[in-house]
């Protein structure tokens, strides 16, 4: 079955994508959002404003855990936004942790569905950029429990360390 922007590899996997389509990956990760219930899990080295950041701001009874690079660099070059970041680390259903070296890209809700991509959650990552993804729908545990173990590991994000950041760079 093929569906504009997305083919279904097998009964629990959907490929994704973003071009030469209405935006897949966006849209798709903005329903599974806004079905959340328990938990939504963000992985990706790159934050950036983007429609889904107003969503994830509003999902008050949803615990939300956001792991991602936090790197002066980055803030400096634009490839994250460290007042998105700022804005969304007030909400205490937010928790934010980071990697240095993060790469990865995945999105999992109520640990029962996730977004696997090249996509970061960045406008341009969600709505702009030539993409690819999928959607996995069943078997999770041994993605969550790698996750998990990152997070266990990760450097927390709080204000005394965003104020360092915005200390060294003009906002």
């Amino acid at each position: 079955m093929v569906v504009v922007g997305e083919s279904r590899l097998c009964k629990y996997i959907s490929f994704l994508y973003n071009h030469n389509v209405s935006n897949t990956i966006g849209d798709k990760l903005k329903q599974l959002l806004l079905k959340a219930k328990r938990e939504i899990v963000i992985v990706a080295p790159y934050i950036s404003k983007n429609s889904l950041i107003d969503i994830i701001k509003n999902l008050d009874k949803v615990k939300i855990r956001i792991l991602t690079r936090f790197s002066l660099e980055d803030f400096i070059s634009g490839a994250s936004d460290i007042n998105v970041l700022s804005s969304i680390i007030k909400k205490n259903n937010i928790e934010i942790r980071y990697y240095s070296n993060l790469h990865a890209k995945v999105y999992i809700v109520d640990e029962e569905k996730a977004i696997i991509t090249s996509a970061n959650f960045t406008q341009n990552g969600m709505y702009n950029n030539l993409e690819y993804g999928v959607l996995i729908e069943s078997n999770l545990n041994e993605m969550l429990n790698d996750i998990n173990n990152l997070w266990e590991n990760a450097c927390i994000v709080n204000v005394d360390i965003m104020n360092l950041i915005y200390d060294n760079i003009n906002v």
